[in-house]
């Protein structure tokens, strides 16, 4: 019986701030409402199957520090892990040697869980288009 996916880390509480880099591409322009915005493909899951990647914001993170490991022009958005649990998503630790306050965001991103991110995220960055 193959392994389901890993259980929600209940030891990050629900007000934990998670911070989502996002790609200049995601910053789409909005027809209707006649500026740009933060599309749903910023949700996505990683193109190799890896869970949507985040870190937990603590205050000895610096916004500008944590961006530059990034693409030049990438932004930063904010979420709680309450509100990703919100949207169906388990939030799992996940340190690495660059960020040891890595973290998955494990769970489905259809539409309506996409949807359910995009009105609980804020922009902390804009993301910037390439000049």
């Amino acid at each position: 019986m193959p392994a389901g996916p890993p259980p929600d880390d209940a030891s990050i509480p629900d007000d934990a701030e998670l911070w989502r880099a996002v790609h200049p591409g995601s910053w789409v322009q909005d027809k209707n409402a006649g500026h740009r915005r933060l599309s749903s493909g910023a949700f996505d899951d990683s193109s190799d199957g890896t869970a949507m990647s985040v870190s937990i914001a603590n205050p000895g993170i610096d916004v500008a520090a944590y961006l530059a490991r990034f693409a030049p022009g990438c932004g930063l958005t904010s979420f709680t892990a309450g509100q990703a649990r919100a949207c169906g998503q388990a939030i799992v630790r996940d340190p690495d040697p660059v960020d040891p306050h890595h973290a998955l965001v494990v769970g489905p991103k259809k539409g309506r869980n996409k949807k359910c991110f995009l009105e609980a995220a804020r922009m902390l960055v804009d993301p910037q288009p390439a000049n």
